[in-house]
């Protein structure tokens, strides 16, 4: 459900609404990523994957998305030792 109301959002800077579901999104997102289950929820959504490396790569989203899509990135990294082939095999990133 996360991934279809991330995927839903049109994200515009100009959009304070947006902008902060966005960020709400990802504060859940990476406090989900914390348990072991929502971990590999988060890693077999290749949308919220997607969303989170987006997220954390563009300077131009805030602050607060960007640091939240790295604790979502580095959570599913540190706890998954098959992560790296989740998103290049099954993903095709």
């Amino acid at each position: 459900m996360i991934d279809k109301l991330l995927t839903a959002i049109q994200y515009k800077k100009e959009d304070e609404n947006a902008v902060d579901l966005v960020n709400r999104i990802m504060n859940l997102l990476s406090k989900l990523s914390r348990d072991a289950n929502g971990v590999q929820d988060i890693a077999k959504s290749k949308n919220l994957v997607f969303r989170s490396i987006l997220y954390f790569n563009k300077s131009t989203f805030p602050l607060e998305i960007v640091m939240n899509s790295l604790r979502v990135i580095h959570n599913c990294c540190k706890t998954m030792e098959n992560f790296k082939e989740i998103c290049l095999e099954t993903h095709s990133f």
